[in-house]
């Protein structure tokens, strides 16, 4: 009976270094990741965008890091065509 205590008291703590491995690993993929992702970003400087709410369910991080002068404008487009909509408007209830 004392050597079947051992075997399953050894599979826990078998299983519960195993899940530290894990999460140790994927914690370190991330800040990976994350240092990776500072490193792309150097030379980025601070721009007003506007960005419509349509796109922010489906906008992720690394489609602006790809492209962002495309990103900036894209949303400068959107920015100044809520501008001009906004102030004809205006102007209709003058």
């Amino acid at each position: 009976m004392e050597n079947s205590h051992d075997i399953i008291l050894i599979i826990v703590i078998g299983a519960i270094i195993l899940l530290q491995i894990y999460v140790f690993i994927n914690n370190y993929i991330k800040i990976r990741n994350y240092k990776n992702t500072i490193k792309m970003a150097k030379e980025f400087e601070i721009v007003e965008v506007t960005v419509p709410d349509e796109w922010i369910k489906d906008l992720e991080v690394e489609d602006i890091l790809k492209d962002p002068v495309g990103f900036q404008n894209s949303s400068s487009e959107f920015h100044e065509k809520i501008k001009s909509s906004s102030s004809s408007e205006f102007d209709d209830y003058q």
